[in-house]
């Protein structure tokens, strides 16, 4: 039982890590002028020379993939074009969710289990089984709404520069 306690801290605290390094923090004015002032690289951002510090990242092998195309991801692309979204954001929002998802009905079996009450482990998968892909999907549900709400925004802008147009004739 102590074992599965600290095996549930241990993952709560990993999860807890990639959600603090993965938020963006402002740079320094320092390493803004460093980054202005570097040397330019001589292979292009596609290649393998320009990597980051992960490796080759999830978005750029994702649209690497014969699967990427398509009516589907056409829409999708519009929608990250819309809003601004890299694919790299999003997907990794996407595995994020997913992954808490996986994580917490254990957690939460854990936190239970804990205090003297013992539920059936098919519960747990039942729960994980539902709870990761519609974590996994909470991002892109939340990118569609976004770009609806972005061309809503879009179309009252459009038709008020008309009428100033209109007006000025």
């Amino acid at each position: 039982m102590i074992a599965a306690g600290a095996l549930g801290l241990v993952a709560g605290l990993g999860a807890v890590g990639v959600v603090v390094a993965l938020r963006s923090r402002p740079m320094p004015l320092d390493a803004v002028v460093a980054a202005m002032n570097a040397p330019v690289p001589l292979a292009p951002r596609g290649s393998a020379m320009a990597l980051d510090r992960m490796g080759r990242s999830l978005g750029g092998w994702l649209e690497e993939q014969p699967f990427t195309v398509g009516p589907r991801w056409a829409v999708a692309r519009q929608h990250l074009a819309i809003t601004g979204t890299t694919v790299d954001r999003l997907a990794t929002r996407v595995v994020v969710g997913a992954g808490a998802g996986l994580l917490a009905p254990a957690l939460l079996w854990l936190a239970v289990a804990a205090t003297g009450t013992l539920l059936p482990a098919a519960w747990v998968l039942v729960l994980t089984v539902l709870l990761a892909p519609a974590a996994g999907a909470v991002p892109v549900v939340r990118l569609r709404a976004s770009a609806r709400a972005r061309r809503r925004h879009f179309r009252v802008v459009v038709g008020s520069f008309t009428d100033l147009v209109v007006l000025e004739l």
